[in-house]
């Protein structure tokens, strides 16, 4: 699912920006994609200001985690119903279960209240984030070797270092050399992991799996330290999968067919503009020049904003609930001891 505003290519997207920029598209074009990553990072960030990149959603079926000192829950031993939230989601803003909505609530919530479960008084929690962030997006099961499969052969010995409990010993750093397009495996037997951490410069994907070949996680190289954060879905054990809403995680991109979510030409310009004469200028008329671009940029962004949003005041970006009980004073009624009613409009 694409969300943006007039989304297009890298190619078409570098080539304005190029212009712009007064740079070459091929000669330059490693400097342009570093601008239209800065350009799309810019965007994301400014999310309180947009509320662009709302609309990345999963289906996700429920399955029981580890968690250690706990056997209150409802599945068996030590253990929480919940999800691995996708990578590419950085914050959760809705879940849904069988069409009904679920209560979201943070990590304080979790700290102060915990899981509810079967022995403890029921609230209306439903879904919790939970305190760790977590190196692989499935847990190992077991005690076992690690096997690592390189997609690509421009990978072959770079290396991944790893923080894991052993049979022997803990926190120990261990490192493997990848095999291009091809496994390695560990001589280490591993209770736990605690940290990953990728080669910077890594080209394909990274399949980590245990010595029976179950997938714990598949890495891009777009997080060099990955980590994975999980919901508790305090739900019965048969209630089978949620559907999670979120924001969309920034990544950055490279290919000419990569999607930039923003390709209106009037904004990548001025994005364009801004960048140019604000990192390189040296004169004060360069650094006002570049703040006058910040600002059309801004204003180019929410008119597009407003002319797709139309009249849906409901569209899946959040809002401000109006406040309850609020209304217009009788006559004669002080502030302190008042009558309300409430207002036609």
């Amino acid at each position: 699912m694409i969300d943006g505003i007039q989304p297009d290519t890298v190619l078409n997207v570098g080539q304005i920006m190029a212009e712009a920029l007064g740079k070459d598209w091929c000669r330059d074009r490693k400097e342009i994609v570093t601008y239209i990553n800065k350009y799309r990072e810019y965007l994301h960030l400014m999310y309180s200001e947009f509320k662009l990149f709302t609309n990345k959603f999963y289906c996700i079926e429920l399955e029981c985690f580890p968690e250690d000192c706990n056997s209150t829950c409802s599945c068996n031993g030590d253990t929480y119903r919940g999800v691995t939230i996708p990578n590419d989601i950085d914050g959760i803003l809705e879940v849904w279960e069988d069409h009904e909505p679920l209560r979201t609530y943070s990590k304080w919530w979790e700290g102060r209240v915990g899981v509810i479960t079967g022995d403890r008084p029921r609230t209306n929690m439903s879904v919790t984030l939970v305190h760790q962030q977590f190196p692989t997006e499935r847990p190992l099961q077991k005690v076992s070797l690690l096997k690592f499969y390189t997609s690509s052969p421009d990978d072959d010995g770079k290396i991944v270092s790893l923080k894991v409990d052993t049979i022997l010993a803990k926190n120990q750093e261990i490192r493997v050399t990848l095999q291009g397009d091809g496994m390695v495996q560990t001589k280490e037997m591993v209770k736990v992991i605690h940290s990953v951490v990728l080669p910077s410069n890594l080209c394909g994907t990274v399949s980590l799996l245990d010595s029976n070949g179950y997938e714990l996680s598949e890495y891009s190289g777009y997080d060099t330290v990955p980590s994975y954060r999980r919901l508790k879905v305090n739900t019965p054990c048969g209630s089978g999968k949620i559907l999670i809403h979120g924001n969309q995680k920034f990544k950055p991109v490279w290919f000419d067919s990569d999607i930039v979510e923003v390709g209106s030409r009037l904004i990548v310009e001025a994005a364009a503009r801004m960048f140019r004469y604000g990192e390189t200028g040296t004169e004060s008329d360069d650094i006002s020049r570049s703040r006058l671009d910040e600002e059309r940029l801004r204003k180019l962004v929410m008119g597009a904003l407003d002319r797709k949003r139309g009249q849906s005041k409901q569209d899946g970006i959040p809002f401000h609930r109006r406040r309850i009980g609020t209304g217009i004073h009788l006559p004669g009624y002080s502030s302190n001891r008042s009558r309300r009613i409430n207002p036609l409009f």
